[in-house]
C-alpha cells in the first residue's frame, strides 16, 4: 500500500486508473490519489470509486454498491480529505454502537496532528490543524444547523423527510467558496430502498432533481476483502437480497413494500401482527395491548441485521425468564441452544431436563470438551499456530486473574515449554495427524514450586475443569446443544476464566464451520458482565449471522456491557431499572441523548416497569410489551396453541 502511495505521489498512475473514462476525470482523480497519498490523516489509498466520489462536484453525490464495498470508508475519505480547510462536518449513522466510522476515525487519526475535542458537538469531534471539525453522530443527536459537509452512512436506514432534514442543516462557510456538500453510503437493501432510488435515479427512471452524483461499487474492487468468499456467502441469500447486496440491483424486490422507514414505525420485526405467514424462526416475547410480540429476525422483507438478543434489568424483573422462554421455542423448531449458568441454576435443573439437554459441570466430573491450549487450524489456510493460541489463552488467565507481567510471563514461557515437549511446533504448520495438546495442569506443574501463580491457578487447575481426550469438541455442543453449569466451580475468576476459554473455543468452532444460511445454533450468556471484558464476544456478535450463530445476552446493568456490544444486538429489552446512570445509558442506547421529550417518556417508563413488563427497542422503534415469562408457558406454547392475551401498561 505504501508503494502505491509513493508511485501516485510521484506521478505514476495505477493501472485501473486509466479505466476511469474521460481525461478530466482521470486528471481529478489522479491529483486526489496524490493528495490522499500526502496526507497523514488517511492511511489508505482509495479504491477507484472511492476517488470518484472523493472528486465528485456535485452537491449531492451517493456511493451505491454492494456490501462489502467499503462504502462506509469511501464516505469518511471524502470527509477527512475536506479537513485540509476550516470546514464543520459530521457523518450521520442509524446506530453508533454498530458503526465501524468511531473505531475507523480514531484508527486513522491518533498519532496526528488531529486532537479529539469531547465538547464538539453532541458526542465530540476531531479539531484538525486547519481549524475544521469532524465528528460521527447519531442520526437523532445533531444541532439545528452549520455543517459545510455532511456524510451519511446506510442511507436506506433513513426516511426521506429525515434526509431533507439533514440537507437543510447544510449551511456555506463565510470565508470558503466551496460550496456544503452531502456525500451519502447505502447498499440497496434496507426500508428506504425506494425513495433512494428514485430520490438518485437508480429506478431506472430521470433522477427527481439536479445536482446529484451516483457512484456504483462493487465487492471486487475492495482490496480489504476475499472477494469468492463474499460472493459464495451472499449467493445463497433468498431473493431479492441476493440481488440488491451480491449484485447492487437497486429495483429488486416488491415495489408494493414500505417505500420508507417511519421514525415510529412498529412493524420491526417483533410488533409482527400482520396477515403474513409466520416465518419458521421465531419465538413469542409477550404481549402490547392486544398485539402479540414476536422476536423475529428473519421477518419477511424486513429482516433484522442479526439474531442477538439483549435484556437488562434488576434482580426479579424477567431477564433470565425471557431468555428461558426464547431458547425453548428456537429449539422446538431446530435450534440447538449452548446456555451458560454462572450462579443461579435457572438453567441447569428443571429447564435442561424438559429441553432435553446435557447438563456439563466441571465440579462434578462432566469436563467440558476441549483444551483451551489446543491450537486451531484456520480455515482459510489450514495452518495451526501454537504460539498464537498460547498467548491468547495467557492473556485469559492473565486478565481474568490478575496476574502480573513476570507471572504471565512465566506461565507463557510454561506452556512453551510443554509444547516443545509433547512435539508440538511452536511455528504455523500444517498438521498431518491428529495431535496430542498440553493441558493447563501440565503447564502448571511446569512452574517452580515456590511460584505464587501456582497458588492463584489452584481453584481453577485443580478441578481440572477441561476434557483433553473428547473427539466431538466443542462440535458436539454446537450440534446437540448444552447447559454448562458454572455454578459449582470456586470464585468467580474461575467461572470467568472458563466462560471466556468457552467463548474462545466457539468462536474458533463457529469459523470453522464456514458461512450457513439460517440459525442454527444459540448461545446464551446470562450474568454477561462476567465475560464483558473478553476479547471474542464483540468478533462473536459481529461476524456470527455468517456462521448461523445467535447470541442472548443478560445481565442486571446495562452499563455492564460496552456500547458496541449492546448496538450489536439487534433485539434489545429493557427491564425496570430505578438507577440514573443506567436510565441515562439506555436513554443513549435508544435515543442517542438524553434529552428531549422522547427520552423523557422512556425514562419514565423504565422508572415505572412491573416485573416482566420490558421495554423492547429494534430498529429505531421502541414500545412496551408484557413479556410471558417460561414459567407460564410450559409446552402449550411451544406446540403452537393460542394464548390469552394480557393487556400491556401504557405511558
Amino acid at each position: 500500500m505504501l508503494r502505491v502511495q509513493e508511485d501516485v505521489a510521484s506521478g505514476i498512475e495505477p493501472k485501473w486508473l486509466t479505466e476511469a473514462g474521460s481525461e478530466l476525470l482521470v486528471k481529478r482523480i489522479a491529483e486526489s490519489l496524490t493528495n490522499v497519498a500526502e496526507s497523514r490523516h488517511i492511511p489508505v489509498l482509495p479504491t477507484l470509486e472511492q476517488a470518484e466520489l472523493l472528486t465528485a462536484t456535485e452537491p449531492e453525490a451517493l456511493l451505491a454498491g454492494t456490501a462489502r464495498s467499503a462504502k462506509t470508508i469511501g464516505v469518511l475519505i471524502s470527509l477527512v480529505a475536506a479537513m485540509d480547510r476550516p470546514c464543520s462536518a459530521v457523518l450521520v449513522v442509524p446506530a453508533l454502537a454498530t458503526s465501524p466510522a468511531p473505531t475507523l476515525l480514531r484508527a486513522w487519526l491518533q498519532g496526528t496532528e488531529a486532537r479529539w475535542d469531547p465538547k464538539i458537538g453532541s458526542t465530540g469531534s476531531w479539531r484538525f490543524p486547519s481549524g475544521g471539525t469532524l465528528g460521527v453522530s447519531h442520526r437523532r443527536a445533531l444541532p439545528s444547523a452549520g455543517y459545510q459537509v455532511i456524510g451519511v452512512d446506510d442511507l436506506v436506514e433513513f426516511g426521506e423527510d429525515e434526509y431533507r432534514r439533514l440537507l437543510a442543516l447544510l449551511t456555506p462557510h463565510p470565508e470558503l467558496i466551496q460550496a456544503p456538500l452531502m456525500r451519502a453510503a447505502s447498499s440497496p437493501d434496507g426500508p428506504g430502498r425506494n425513495w433512494v432510488a428514485r430520490h438518485f435515479g437508480l429506478d431506472g427512471r430521470p433522477a427527481s432533481g439536479s445536482g446529484r452524483r451516483v457512484v456504483v461499487a462493487g465487492y471486487k474492487s475492495n482490496p480489504h476483502v476475499d472477494s469468492e468468499g463474499v460472493r459464495r456467502a451472499l449467493a445463497g441469500l433468498p431473493e431479492p437480497r441476493r440481488s440488491r447486496l451480491l449484485l447492487g440491483d437497486w429495483t429488486a424486490g416488491d415495489r408494493e413494500e414500505q417505500d420508507e422507514p417511519s421514525e415510529e414505525s412498529e412493524d420491526d420485526g417483533m410488533f409482527n401482527g400482520e396477515k403474513e405467514e409466520p416465518v419458521r424462526l421465531r419465538a413469542l416475547l409477550g404481549h402490547a395491548g392486544e398485539r402479540e410480540v414476536w422476536f423475529d429476525p428473519y421477518l419477511p422483507r424486513r429482516p433484522l441485521p442479526n439474531c442477538h438478543l439483549l435484556a437488562t434489568g434488576e434482580t426479579g424483573s424477567g431477564k433470565t425468564q425471557t431468555v428461558m422462554a426464547v431458547a425453548a421455542e428456537l429449539r422446538a423448531k431446530g435450534v440447538a441452544p449452548v446456555m451458560l449458568d454462572f450462579s443461579k441454576d435457572d438453567y441447569s435443573q428443571e429447564w435442561a431436563a424438559e429441553q432435553g439437554l446435557e447438563v456439563i459441570d466441571p465440579s462434578i466430573g462432566r469436563r467440558l470438551p476441549f483444551n483451551p491450549l489446543a491450537a486451531v487450524a484456520d480455515p482459510a489456510t489450514s495452518y495451526v499456530n501454537g504460539l498464537h493460541q498460547i498467548h491468547r489463552a495467557v492473556d485469559i488467565v492473565k486478565r481474568v486473574w490478575r496476574l502480573g507481567d513476570q507471572q504471565a510471563f512465566r506461565f507463557r514461557e510454561a506452556a512453551k515449554a510443554a509444547y516443545q515437549e509433547a512435539g508440538l511446533p511452536l511455528d504455523p504448520y500444517r498438521p498431518e495427524k491428529t495431535l496430542i495438546y498440553p493441558g493447563l495442569q501440565e503447564v502448571v506443574a511446569r512452574l517452580d514450586s515456590e511460584d505464587p501463580t501456582r497458588g492463584r491457578l489452584s481453584p481453577l487447575v485443580d478441578l481440572d475443569p477441561f476434557d483433553q481426550t473428547t473427539d466431538g469438541g466443542v462440535a458436539s455442543l454446537l450440534t446437540d446443544g448444552a447447559v454448562i453449569r458454572l455454578t459449582g466451580l470456586p470464585g468467580d475468576e474461575a467461572k470467568a476464566s472458563v466462560g471466556e476459554f468457552l467463548l474462545l473455543a466457539l468462536y474458533h468452532e463457529m469459523r470453522a464451520h464456514g458461512h450457513v444460511l439460517g440459525l442454527r445454533w444459540v448461545l446464551g450468556l446470562d450474568e454477561a458482565h462476567r465475560v464483558a471484558s473478553s476479547p471474542f464476544l464483540e468478533p462473536i456478535l459481529r461476524e456470527s449471522r455468517a456462521f448461523g450463530l445467535g447470541v442472548m445476552l443478560a445481565t442486571q446493568f446495562p452499563r455492564d456491557l460496552s456500547l458496541v456490544v449492546k448496538g450489536c444486538c439487534a433485539t434489545q429489552l429493557y427491564f425496570g431499572q430505578t438507577q440514573l446512570e443506567q436510565i441515562a445509558e439506555i436513554q443513549r442506547a435508544v435515543h442517542g441523548e438524553t434529552r428531549g421529550r422522547e427520552a423523557s417518556r422512556l425514562a419514565q417508563a423504565l422508572r415505572t416497569l412491573t416485573p416482566c413488563h420490558a421495554v423492547v427497542h429494534s430498529r429505531a422503534s421502541w414500545g412496551l410489551v408484557k413479556v410471558k415469562p417460561y414459567f407460564e408457558r410450559g409446552t402449550s406454547r411451544l406446540s403452537g396453541s393460542t394464548d390469552t392475551v394480557v393487556q400491556d401498561p401504557v405511558l
